[in-house]
């Protein structure tokens, strides 16, 4: 497993250095496309484990709700700051003080590989404010195929709805855009039905 992970950053830091204009390998390619194939399906419901406080964490939890989730590393982050100037977790940050007066939404960022010290270690001194937890012995990863640098969408039914691989200047706005569909479309949803309670009610 160790091995399998470290093959995973290491392309993932070669497509990250050579920039847009490289072909994925065929690994990188294989994965990305069996998350593609993710959306339209349920979420699997697994343990995370919170980071600072260990409490253990389920999807289910958050039923009902819209939820964001961003799996990342410690070494996948640095990398990507180091080219762009912010990261994953500056996204999802900044992602959390758009929606956050929204009940409707909850936002995980979801460590994949390192271990308790040196997620600390590399939060210390950075005020993301965001829920951090991490993938309990990568089973998520395992089953999934989810590794680090990749955004999920998931709807209140527990789908995922959006599956984003890397970061860009877009990935901001896109991120934000498709979450103020599934927002909008709960907020129909549950006005209709509480318009059939209500014709019910009026028939009795």
């Amino acid at each position: 497993m160790k091995r399998i992970l470290t093959v995973a950053l290491a392309l993932m830091a070669q497509v990250i250095f050579a920039g847009e204009s490289m072909i994925p390998s065929p690994e990188i390619e294989t994965q990305i496309n069996n998350r593609r194939d993710m959306v339209g399906k349920e979420i699997m419901d697994v343990e995370f484990r919170g980071t600072e406080k260990g409490q253990t964490v389920y999807l289910q939890d958050y039923q009902n709700k819209v939820v964001l989730l961003y799996f990342w590393t410690v070494q996948n982050e640095k990398i990507i700051n180091l080219k762009n100037g912010y990261s994953g977790l500056d996204v999802v940050k900044a992602l959390q003080k758009e929606f956050k007066i929204n009940p409707d939404i909850k936002m995980l960022s979801i460590n994949v590989v390192d271990t308790h010290e040196q997620v600390m270690k590399f939060l210390a001194g950075r005020d993301y404010a965001v829920e951090m937890v991490s993938d309990v012995n990568c089973i998520f990863y395992q089953q999934q195929e989810v590794g680090p640098m990749t955004f999920l969408l998931v709807d209140e039914k527990g789908k995922i709805i959006r599956v984003m691989d890397g970061l860009s200047k877009m990935t901001e706005g896109q991120l934000k855009a498709s979450i103020h569909v599934l927002l909008e479309d709960k907020r129909l949803s549950h006005m209709k039905r509480m318009e059939k309670i209500l014709v019910k009610n009026q028939e009795l």
